[in-house]
């Protein structure tokens, strides 16, 4: 427990992700889980402009990063912690490693115009 709490301390101090639990990122969630996961997020996202939610203000709002998303925010938002929450019961993925992946991978968890046309079709 006193390592976890160093661990979120690391992430509260340099605003930088950390690889929190043992070995590295690409042991536990490989380059296409991360995209799989990626697939799976953006459908979500589209579901919920679908429904009539504001995308970008998750992510205007400083949500967007995956500093953030991995949960260093003082304030949660409510709602895209409920999106994060949607993305663990569809996949079971840890949701510390997903955007750790997201991040190591280098790959854009926001949602763009290419991404609707090409998840909508999906």
């Amino acid at each position: 427990m006193e390592r976890l709490q160093l661990e979120y301390a690391k992430i509260d101090a340099s605003g930088v992700a950390v690889d929190m639990e043992e070995g590295h990122i690409e042991s536990r969630v490989s380059k296409n889980q991360a995209l799989e996961l990626l697939a799976a997020w953006k459908k979500i996202l589209i579901e919920y402009k679908n429904e009539g939610g504001d995308v970008d203000a998750l992510f205007d709002a400083g949500s967007g990063n995956s500093e953030s998303l991995l949960g260093s925010e003082k304030q949660p938002n409510p709602e895209l912690e409920g999106l994060k929450d949607k993305l663990f019961i569809a996949t079971g993925q840890d949701q510390i490693d997903t955007w750790e992946a997201f991040h190591h991978y280098k790959l854009d968890d926001r949602l763009s115009a290419d991404d609707v046309k090409t998840y909508n079709q999906a």
